[in-house]
């Protein structure tokens, strides 16, 4: 996991589209969500997992029965990382 924070205007989105581009090249990176927090889709922690979740079990088609598997289990453990982190 690759997290950047900082002050705006520091070139945070240029350095993570940067190793964004590397990873896919390099098909090392497994997936990306890039956080906005002026945007609720953009900043939740519930959409984070949710989007993983898909790229992984697209680059990993052996996880996409697992996941599909625990999904309903999913959702209510979603709901309250939504409770606490959004």
């Amino acid at each position: 996991m690759f997290f950047v924070l900082g002050e705006a205007g520091i070139g945070k989105s240029a350095i993570s589209a940067a190793v964004v581009k590397m990873g896919t090249q390099s098909e090392w990176l497994l997936g990306a969500f890039f956080c906005k927090f002026s945007d609720r889709k953009q900043s939740s922690a519930s959409n984070l997992i949710k989007s993983m979740a898909y790229q992984i079990a697209q680059k990993i088609p052996s996880l996409k029965d697992m996941i599909l598997k625990t999904s309903d289990e999913m959702e209510v453990s979603l709901y309250f990382i939504a409770i606490v982190f959004d």
